[in-house]
């Protein structure tokens, strides 16, 4: 657990490797707690005991089903939980997603960081770039956010590393565009 260097906003739980998901909520001013789960009981004692305001998770395709699950069985544990998900699932199943999953606030496409910022900063949900989301019972899809240029530009986030595992990109995309893979779709072809 860390704490935002602003003026404390609430708590984001965040299921991923992702950290500078971390650094975002930090530099919005909200306390993090990061971990990646291999059992459902111990994220929903998590939870529980952090008690958070928002939850993202990173879904995987091969851990689809069980991924949602755990967003579904948080927000029946926490009901004004706000659920954000994001990954590769969602760049074709957005839309019938938050249709689908009611427990589903937000569906975020592509490269996730400036996304979650806006969302936490609370820019409107029509104004966001890259997300899906429940208006008056229907699906709406925004515009899709540009793949963020210059990495420097998102915080890094030095914490969290005591018993989590973590990646570290220091680059994004792939020059190649091999069919069977969705790096450049996910984050560009530089």
């Amino acid at each position: 657990m860390t704490s935002g260097k602003n003026l404390f906003k609430g708590r984001v739980f965040i299921v991923s490797r992702n950290l500078y998901l971390v650094a975002i909520a930090e530099e919005c001013g909200y306390e993090t707690f990061i971990k990646e789960y291999g059992s459902n009981s111990e994220f929903l004692q998590d939870l529980q005991e952090f008690n958070p305001h928002y939850l993202v998770v990173n879904v995987d395709t091969p851990t689809f089903l069980s991924d949602m699950d755990m967003v579904k069985q948080a927000k029946e544990l926490i009901p004004g939980l706000i659920t954000i998900v994001t990954g590769t699932p969602f760049l074709t199943y957005s839309n019938n997603a938050i249709y689908e999953n009611i427990f589903l606030d937000y569906v975020i496409i592509g490269e996730p960081e400036f996304t979650l910022r806006d969302i936490l900063i609370g820019v409107p949900d029509n104004e966001i770039l890259g997300i899906c989301y429940r208006q008056n019972f229907q699906a709406e899809k925004n515009e899709p956010r540009p793949f963020i240029e210059n990495l420097d530009l998102i915080p890094f986030s030095t914490g969290c590393f005591n018993e989590n595992p973590a990646t570290i990109n220091v680059s994004r995309g792939c020059p190649y565009n091999c069919f069977f893979c969705l790096a450049t779709t996910m984050a560009g072809s530089k």
